[in-house]
């Protein structure tokens, strides 16, 4: 990680996981996934990465974000967001479950995806889970993430 100067989980970082499930909901979605990003938290150093943890090896998903929290069941899990969404590129876990996709703070899906210094953003992971449940797909818990200059 070298100088990057937060990451999810250390003390002193600003980021926060959201919507995380108790155990016995977690027990019956089979599955706890987590979602955190590597990142300076800088708009400038534009060196943000995300990352999931616990998703089934080979899978495949998405990140999203929104500028807001929610909490909403959907598929087998739930969807910590509020709108509007903004969905990033897909990507493919591997064999161990976790998947990474660097974030182009220069590049937003749709103008309204923008994040600027100042914005706080909410970020999740939805992927394919096949043995998890009826539906096929579930969520991630979610990411609070402010950024700075």
């Amino acid at each position: 990680l070298g100088s990057q100067a937060s990451t999810f989980g250390f003390a002193g970082s600003s980021q926060m996981r959201q919507c995380r499930l108790s155990p016995p909901a977690a027990l019956a979605l089979r599955r706890s996934t987590s979602v955190g990003a590597i990142s300076s938290q800088s708009v400038a150093a534009n060196d943000t990465t995300l990352y999931s943890a616990g998703s089934p090896a080979d899978s495949f998903g998405i990140f999203f974000y929104s500028p807001t929290s929610g909490h909403l069941p959907v598929g087998d899990g739930l969807i910590c967001l509020g709108g509007p969404f903004f969905r990033l590129s897909a990507v493919q876990a591997d064999a161990t479950g976790r998947a990474l996709l660097p974030l182009d703070l220069t590049m937003p899906p749709k103008p309204g995806g923008q994040i600027t210094s100042g914005s706080v953003w909410h970020f999740q992971w939805w992927y394919r889970d096949v043995p998890g449940g009826p539906s096929g797909y579930n969520f991630s818990d979610a990411l609070r993430l402010p950024f700075c200059d």
